[in-house]
């Protein structure tokens, strides 16, 4: 049985195509060192690791990146990597590894996440009330599949992929990301949906603003998710104010 670690950043260390919003010295910075950390654990664990910048050849993506949402396009990559592993994480660039005593779960079928849940609001998608299905809702920065699964989700998605889906239309808010196609495939196939993943494998250390308290930096984490705008600064922070965690 086979396992690769999966990680995928269009761009990365191509200038001309780095994310606007932010300095090349903060991508720099935060990829390098949650790459890092990502490939050390592949390593001590046995796994493969792929760290692919470039599109897939089956992808149609323009000239101009910023025209096309680029957090999709990992899963034009699931069908080959399933043509040779039995499992496949896939895990976000703002992924931190503090913990790496723990091996990855790679015993399980289906769309493996960590359980979550939308709550004290409505949500709608193109639409459609999910209600109760919010459930499929989940961050998408840390996952696995067999590669059964992998295969059901690109072949649903070449043929599905749509950019102009709209996430709580109530707010007007447009959400065109990974996670809107993720929560549209398990709408459509409800069995393949395994939300058993141990939270400890993505956790949020501190909120958006880094200048507020950091509520939950003491949670025991084997991976921190770096789900800020404020990435470097965060990262930054994390280094130089815990003494909890060997790596750091």
């Amino acid at each position: 049985m086979k396992t690769v670690i999966f990680q995928f950043e269009y761009g990365y260390g191509d200038r001309e195509r780095q994310v606007i919003c932010r300095k090349p010295y903060d991508i720099q910075f935060v990829i390098q060192t949650c790459t890092e950390s990502v490939k050390e654990y592949a390593e001590k664990h046995g796994y493969d690791y792929r760290f692919i910048t470039e599109p897939h050849e089956t992808s149609y993506t323009p000239e101009f990146w910023y025209d096309r949402d680029m957090t999709c396009e990992w899963i034009y990559w699931l069908n080959d990597l399933a043509n040779e592993y039995d499992h496949i994480i896939v895990i976000d660039t703002d992924v931190f590894v503090v913990d790496d005593s723990e091996p990855f779960p790679i015993d399980n079928t289906g769309y493996l996440c960590v359980k979550n849940s939308l709550k004290d609001k409505e949500h709608i998608l193109n639409g459609v009330n999910l209600k109760e299905r919010t459930q499929y809702f989940v961050n998408s920065g840390v996952v696995k599949f067999d590669k059964i699964t992998a295969k059901k989700l690109y072949n649903w998605f070449i043929h599905n992929r749509d950019d102009n889906y709209v996430y709580e239309e109530n707010e007007n808010r447009m959400h065109t990301g990974d996670q809107v196609h993720i929560l549209k495939y398990l709408l459509d196939h409800p069995e393949d949906f395994n939300p058993t993943l141990p939270r400890k494998f993505n956790v949020y250390p501190g909120p958006s603003n880094i200048f507020e308290e950091i509520t939950n930096l003491d949670e025991p984490a084997y991976f921190w998710h770096l789900v800020t705008n404020k990435k470097a600064d965060l990262l930054t922070f994390l280094f130089t104010n815990t003494e909890k965690y060997d790596r750091i």
